[in-house]
């Protein structure tokens, strides 16, 4: 992995930053709180995102901006990568935004832990590394001078654990501790196993005696088997018996009902015949009192003339009255003109005056006009009241055909009524003949079926005895059953309950069998595996061990030229400092030497994690973070031998020292200006 770009938008104090980084030895220089960190703070959240207790989104997002993101360039394999990842601001607090990665131009979106798991698959991380700390990229790619002085300066057992994992052997003591969890748990399993097989032997014996009481009730059934199909034939035989008398009562039982349902119907036609012969007595009366109505055939004619000759006179009316209402208009009209003659002077049309002899002219002709119209009017209204009293005449004719109608249409009904009751009397005495002779037929059928029912007298003793019989033969072979029953229900149930026992005797067979093995494993466990894992640890840390302790010495011997001074590593990697033959604690170093120590381990770190795992990605890098603090001007120069030493093909180192640039291949320069960083 080589970095080449980083792009940074309202990340901490930059606005926009596009920042290109070339490969080989790297220095970002500038005053303390130019920006320099942030640059490595901005990586670090591109390739893993935000993480708590780690790298926060408040720590990045420049104040007082809502949105920000970082997007850096690399090279891995010959591929050209891209991540972006973006920040917003909630209302509690900064979260990641959506992002992307891109591969050789082809981009794919996804969540942060999306981005995080496609990046460690592409660094060859494991897995586990999704959900923990990043240990390998901060022991191997970037740490701090300050947590590494962390490290040298913590309890052993946390140092020894961090190794551990960083070095990828924190399994052996998982799988132990694990391992641990396992025999515990077999113990309760053990335990558990015990008390259930305690009772065995007991459970066997219970299952020998209830199969040697099970024989002896087979045997008490074999015994009652014969009996029983004897008893069962003999209650067969009577059945048979009972059945063929039950026929015999079934006939004698039809034959009752016969005779029943004859004397209903005898009866229902003897109450049918005299009901019939005192409707025809009613009806002769009815016929003989019935006198004929004379109908006269033209009535409605008549009818229908006078309704016509009403109909013409009310026309004759309409038209008088119509006339009359014409002459009482033109009556007022001429009365009015002649009114208004009388009174005019002038023409209303030319304004002329009117002349007196005028005047009488026009009044004369209005005044016989008026005496036409009242004599018309006269004669008109003496028409109307000889037409109107004609009109009340055909009414009153009309009203007395119509009276005469209803009565003939009343005699018409009667006529009717009678025809009905001489066709009914009729028939009544046609159904009084069948009646007699169904009578008649249905006696016969009576007499016969009461002949043959003679032939069953004293058959009821005869039923009776049989159905003893058969009650007898029921109890005995009822007594049998119950007996039989209760011998299959004891074999059921003890077939049952050995079924159960050899159940439950297999399962604890099977339990002990487990008990066995569970022994065996647990065994096996302590005395062998955890032994094993312990020794396999121990052996890998003894082999990092010496390796470690070997570069360790070789990088701080190169940054601290003191022939009175050794170091090495003890057992639970803790740096072994000698002085003039004297051990001296890390506390007590000067700060140069302290700075020195921790480069030294750092350096050692990252070279046996890349032996150990030379698979990983980011072997061809690495980031130093102002590894020379508190160094003197002569360590300063031995820094330059240390960086020829490096065989990495991308470093990068923070620093404000002015003399690392003289032994670096390219240096890039930071300023801050109110509060907002850039580069120069």
């Amino acid at each position: 992995m080589i970095i080449k770009k980083v792009v940074l938008d309202n990340i901490r104090s930059y606005l926009n930053a596009e920042i290109d980084i070339p490969p080989g030895s790297l220095l970002l220089a500038g005053n303390i709180g130019s920006g320099k960190s942030t640059i490595l703070m901005a990586i670090d959240f591109a390739l893993f995102g935000i993480r708590r207790g780690e790298l926060s989104g408040a720590s990045l997002l420049r104040n007082g901006e809502d949105k920000g993101r970082v997007e850096l360039h690399f090279d891995i394999d010959g591929k050209n990568v891209v991540i972006n990842r973006g920040l917003k601001r909630s209302k509690t607090s900064v979260i990641q935004d959506s992002g992307f990665i891109s591969i050789d131009d082809e981009e794919k979106k996804g969540t942060p832990i999306e981005l995080k798991q496609h990046i460690l698959d592409m660094l060859n991380y494991p897995k586990e590394a999704l959900t923990k700390n990043d240990l390998l990229y901060r022991y191997t790619v970037y740490t701090s001078q300050e947590q590494m002085k962390q490290i040298l300066t913590c309890d052993k057992e946390d140092r020894l654990n961090t190794l551990r994992k960083v070095f990828g052997i924190d399994k052996y003591k998982r799988i132990s501790e694990n391992a641990k969890i396992v025999i515990s748990k077999l113990k309760d399993k053990r335990k558990e196993l015990a008390g259930y097989i305690s009772d065995l032997v007991n459970k066997r014996d219970s299952e020998k005696a209830k199969k040697e009481e099970l024989l002896e009730f087979e045997l008490k059934l074999k015994n009652l088997t014969p009996k029983l199909e004897s008893s069962n034939l003999n209650v067969k035989n009577k059945k048979e018996n009972i059945s063929l008398i039950e026929k015999k009562m079934e006939r004698i039982r039809e034959l009752k009902k016969e005779i029943e349902l004859a004397d209903l119907k005898l009866k229902h036609l003897y109450e049918q015949k005299q009901r019939n012969s005192e409707e025809i007595k009613q009806l002769d009366a009815v016929i003989t009192n019935f006198k004929k109505v004379e109908i006269k055939e033209d009535l409605h004619l008549h009818i229908e003339n006078k309704k016509k000759d009403i109909l013409e006179l009310e026309n004759s009316l309409t038209e008088i009255r119509n006339l009359i209402q014409e002459l009482k208009v033109k009556k007022l009209h001429a009365e009015d003109k002649k009114s208004k003659i009388s009174e005019l002077n002038n023409c209303p049309t030319c304004f002329q005056e009117v002349s007196s002899e005028h005047k009488i002219n026009i009044i004369e002709e209005e005044t016989f006009k008026l005496n036409d119209l009242t004599l018309k009017y006269k004669l008109n209204g003496e028409k109307e009241q000889e037409l109107n009293a004609l009109k009340s005449k055909l009414n009153e004719d009309l009203d007395k055909l119509r009276e005469e109608e209803k009565l003939i249409l009343v005699a018409q009904s009667k006529l009717r009524e009678f025809d009905e009751k001489i066709n009914k009397k009729k028939s009544l005495e046609e159904q009084l003949s069948s009646i007699d002779k169904e009578s008649k037929d249905l006696q016969f059928k009576k007499d016969s079926k009461l002949l043959g029912l003679k032939q069953f007298e004293n058959f009821d003793a005869e039923f009776s005895n049989a159905k003893e019989d058969l009650d007898k033969a029921l109890d005995g072979h009822r007594t049998l059953e119950v007996l039989k029953a209760e011998l299959d229900t004891s074999c059921r149930m003890l077939k049952t309950v050995i079924e159960s026992l050899e159940k439950e005797i297999a399962n604890k067979e099977a339990a002990r069998k487990n008990f066995e093995h569970i022994s065996s494993l647990q065994t096996w466990l302590n005395d062998q595996f955890i032994p094993l894992m312990g020794n396999m640890e121990k052996h890998i840390m003894f082999r990092v061990h010496e390796d470690f302790s070997s570069l360790f010495s070789k990088w701080f011997s190169m940054l601290i030229e003191n022939d009175s001074m050794e170091v090495k590593l003890d057992n639970e990697f803790t740096p072994l400092i000698e002085q003039n033959g004297y051990e001296t604690d890390y506390d007590f170093l000067s700060g140069g030497e302290k700075t020195g120590a921790a480069l030294a381990y750092r350096l050692a770190l990252n070279q046996v994690i890349n032996n150990i795992m030379s698979s990983i990605k980011t072997r061809s890098i690495i980031i130093l973070d102002e590894p020379t603090d508190g160094f003197s001007s002569e360590q300063l120069d031995n820094m330059r031998a240390v960086l020829d030493e490096l065989s990495i093909g991308q470093i990068i180192i923070v620093s404000h020292e002015p003399k690392i640039e003289s032994f670096v291949e390219n240096v890039i320069r930071f300023e801050k200006n109110e509060h907002i960083s850039k580069v120069l």
